[in-house]
């Protein structure tokens, strides 16, 4: 094999994020529905979720901007939610819920069928695997042992950008990885699903990448001549 050193992004490349997102966040608002005034109207999961995924999606840009801070984002979409259906909300319950989503995520995530048998088989052949992640270092790390990752990956070989303070597509945290797993530049492979931070990072940093599109997202490519 002409790598020695493959790393993997985590959500929605080794495991299937969008669906432990929607189990979850229904789940989280079942819980909250129960707590709920008797008198408040009843709204399905289903539904509320549907109108959640909206809202998440409508503030995006602004978050990705700047323009919200996360935890004025997290508000937001949580409250504006609420409004829709006429259910109380205010800024503490909306961190709340989310301190609970991210408590109960890692029980709702799931390999991809295929991730297992290639992860065995790279272990096989003696290649050093490893995981550069953004997110928070306690929600992926839990996200990395419920998924049994550390079958085949050393757990000092999961890079977080909390810890590294260098988010993907920063070079920095492929140059951390590299420097870990005592690797070359040019014998290094990075698998994602975001175009942007995954390829665009990995390749900014001196590594070979492979994009993996596992939501079906219409990405136009453009490479120099």
């Amino acid at each position: 094999m002409r790598w020695t050193t493959i790393c993997f992004d985590l959500d929605n490349t080794l495991y299937d994020h969008e669906k432990a997102f929607q189990k979850t966040i229904k789940a989280v608002f079942v819980s909250i529905r129960k707590q709920l005034n008797s008198e408040a109207p009843f709204v399905h999961e289903d539904r509320w979720f549907e109108v959640f995924k909206y809202h998440c999606d409508l503030f995006w840009q602004e978050y990705e901007e700047g323009s919200l801070t996360q935890e004025q984002y997290r508000i937001k979409r949580y409250e504006e939610t609420m409004h829709v259906f006429r259910l109380p909300s205010s800024a503490r319950e909306a961190l709340s819920f989310h301190q609970e989503y991210e408590q109960r995520l890692p029980e709702f995530s799931e390999l991809y069928e295929s991730v297992p048998d290639l992860l065995e088989s790279l272990t096989k052949s003696n290649v050093r695997l490893g995981i550069i992640t953004n997110g928070s270092e306690e929600l992926q790390k839990e996200k990395f042992y419920q998924l049994e990752l550390d079958r085949w990956i050393d757990r000092r070989h999961l890079f977080i950008s909390e810890t590294a303070e260098a988010p993907k597509p920063k070079a920095a945290i492929f140059d951390e990885a590299l420097q870990h797993l005592g690797s070359r530049r040019e014998q290094a492979l990075f698998v994602g699903d975001s175009w942007d931070h995954d390829v665009k990072g990995a390749e900014n940093a001196g590594w070979e990448a492979f994009y993996v599109n596992t939501r079906g997202k219409k990405t136009i490519i453009r490479r120099k001549q």
